[in-house]
């Protein structure tokens, strides 16, 4: 069997393996997902006793979602790897007991959301070699380090992060912004003082490394972390020609639940669409002018919460044929027919 680079052995059975566009929405207990292919989504999956749980390897435009994963029972283990990827997105994970939790490498714009890492032995989050990352919203507890940046990475932010209850809060050997310049993190061993009462630290927390990085604005309180609502698009895709009736359709997912999906385009009314944690609608574009459109969806939990998300795209009217083009045809039938009884 291969190994990975911290040594893990990749199983050769019992992996599912994503080479083509898709959705996966599956509860898994020993197996792993590997991910070599791009526009895939993986939704409410539990990983159990797996040393490589999800794999994305030179994969775009991808994302995890909603996830649990808890590998305690094995030795040098990775939660979550992202390797030579772009454009990928974590978001509302559960992640424990793994050697490392998140574990990213040569990836160019990388989004790390409202995840729980927690117990990962070594760390809760690596970054290497990596640029256009931004980890915001995520709780890292009880690791080693809690997050690592090491090896030439560009564009790398933290900010309204909890670092609760590790041996060292993070390290940084390439410079990453520890906060947004108005909020930074919180860090339960800060022990700097508020004297205006503003929840921001008046001195700055300083971030072990090569670089001796710093979190100007670092958090007095821990970052209160609500439940975010999730909305994919599977139909149409981004920038994509339609025509006629076309039926748009995709997921929605919250912790709360969701009560209701609405669409519309550009700025007109809203159509509720059928069925909410997957839900579709049947809309007739032809009633829009030729061009680029925005088609937004909207969720509605079961809180009252709203979220929306928005695509491009075009929509061509259906040719018709001209005037003169009818009259032609209509002669040329008529030649045709007056021909046929000649020869009659």
């Amino acid at each position: 069997e291969p190994e990975d680079k911290q040594g893990a052995k990749v199983p050769s059975e019992g992996i599912t393996k994503v080479n083509k566009t898709t959705i996966l929405e599956r509860n898994l207990t020993t197996a792993g997902i590997l991910v070599e292919a791009n526009h895939v989504n993986i939704s409410d999956c539990i990983i159990e006793d797996c040393q490589l749980s999800i794999v994305l390897r030179k994969a775009e435009n991808c994302s995890v979602e909603n996830c649990k994963i808890n590998a305690k029972k094995l030795p040098k283990t990775i939660g979550l790897g992202i390797y030579g990827s772009k454009a990928v997105r974590i978001l509302n994970c559960n992640i424990s007991f793994c050697s490392i939790g998140l574990d990213a490498m040569w990836i160019d714009f990388l989004e790390i959301s409202r995840n729980n890492l927690f117990s990962n032995l070594y760390a809760g989050i690596s970054l290497q070699i990596s640029s256009n990352c931004t980890v915001h919203h995520n709780t890292i507890y009880g690791s080693k380090t809690g997050a690592g940046v090491r090896g030439e990475c560009k564009n790398v932010l933290f900010y309204d992060n909890n670092f609760i209850g590790n041996e060292i809060s993070a390290v940084d050997y390439c410079n990453a912004t520890w906060d947004n310049g108005v909020v930074g993190n919180y860090w339960d061993d800060y022990n700097g003082t508020d004297t205006n009462g503003d929840g921001i630290g008046d001195e700055p927390y300083v971030i072990p490394g090569l670089m001796i990085a710093r979190d100007y604005h670092p958090l007095m309180k821990k970052v209160n972390l609500t439940s975010p609502i999730s909305i994919t698009i599977s139909y149409p895709e981004e920038g994509s020609t339609v025509f006629g009736v076309i039926k748009v359709k995709g997921y929605a997912t919250c912790k709360e639940g969701i009560k209701e999906v609405s669409v519309r385009i550009d700025n007109g009314s809203w159509i509720r669409a059928n069925g909410t944690s997957e839900w579709s609608v049947e809309i007739d574009v032809s009633k829009y002018d030729q061009g680029k459109h925005t088609l937004e969806v909207r969720a509605i939990s079961n809180d009252n919460k709203f979220a929306s998300t928005k695509i491009d795209l075009w929509i061509k009217k259906k040719s018709t044929p001209s005037p003169s083009l009818i009259i032609c045809i209509l002669a040329i039938l008529f030649i045709t027919l007056l021909l046929r009884k000649k020869k009659r």
